[in-house]
């Protein structure tokens, strides 16, 4: 199977995706290629690379930048020594790079928010857009507990938690990724959640905004809070296409320092 049409089946199923504007193109390499074998992952960094080679893939499919930018616009960074050894390491393991962003963020049941809403055991209550959602718990718990419990379904070493961790909490909303700003922030609360799981955010606006507006808030990370969803997105792509898929997970870059 050519490169280019996984991307043309997961784009013709994604209605809610501006086709002329995703970031959802390939960022390396030639969507020609037979693919002998995928590697998925949340973002493509040098260390990535060697791995994918060691796999034998010559597809990766990330689902943030390679070039560090939104849209891997290069201008900024074309003479940079990071991004010329970049390429060449590209070019020596001879991948075909293909972004898978916008049309699997919300993904029905498998893309990255519902991966993760799944992986908590959540069950979905009220829905305003494809993004912002509220979700029901099993049973009600407190703050401090629910926050070990997505400390412990990420696999990480420690997240943020703000708000009384006595709160007993029922109405969940999932913020993955980087999905702040105060307008995205004043959406979320729409939805009256008691906590919201957040990636991502800006300490100085959207945390102390949610502070002031009494909303408890569970920080994780952003790739930690995308991963399950990629890991949804190899299994599909092996399920679907039928080609050998490796998920490739990228942990949060810093670690926790505790006293």
């Amino acid at each position: 199977m050519k490169a280019r049409k996984i991307r043309e089946y997961i784009l013709s199923r994604a209605d809610w995706v501006d086709k002329e504007r995703t970031v959802d193109t390939f960022k390396h390499g030639d969507p020609e290629t037979e693919v002998k074998a995928a590697a998925v992952t949340w973002m493509l960094t040098m260390s990535v690379i060697d791995e994918v080679k060691s796999l034998g893939a010559n597809l990766v499919i990330t689902h943030e930048p390679t070039f560090y930018t939104h849209t891997d616009d290069v201008e900024q960074v074309k003479n940079d020594p990071v991004y010329l050894a970049k390429r060449e390491r590209l070019d020596e393991a001879a991948l075909t790079v293909l972004r898978i962003h916008d049309s699997w963020d919300t993904w029905p049941d498998i893309g990255i928010v519902g991966s993760l809403a799944a992986l908590l055991e959540l069950t979905e209550l009220d829905a305003r857009d494809r993004g912002r959602k509220v979700y029901g718990m099993k049973g009600p718990c407190r703050l401090d507990a629910f926050a070990c419990l997505v400390r412990d379904r990420l696999g990480m070493d420690a997240v943020g938690m703000m708000g009384d961790g006595e709160r007993r909490i029922r109405r969940v909303s999932l913020a993955c990724g980087a999905m702040g700003g105060l307008d995205s922030m004043r959406k979320f609360l729409s939805l009256r959640p008691d906590v919201i799981v957040a990636g991502e955010l800006s300490h100085w606006q959207d945390v102390r905004f949610l502070e002031d507006n009494g909303c408890s808030l569970v920080l994780t990370d952003h790739a930690a809070s995308e991963n399950p969803g990629m890991r949804s997105l190899a299994e599909f792509v092996q399920r679907q296409f039928g080609i050998p898929a490796h998920f490739i997970e990228v942990g949060p870059p810093l670690r926790t320092m505790a006293r």
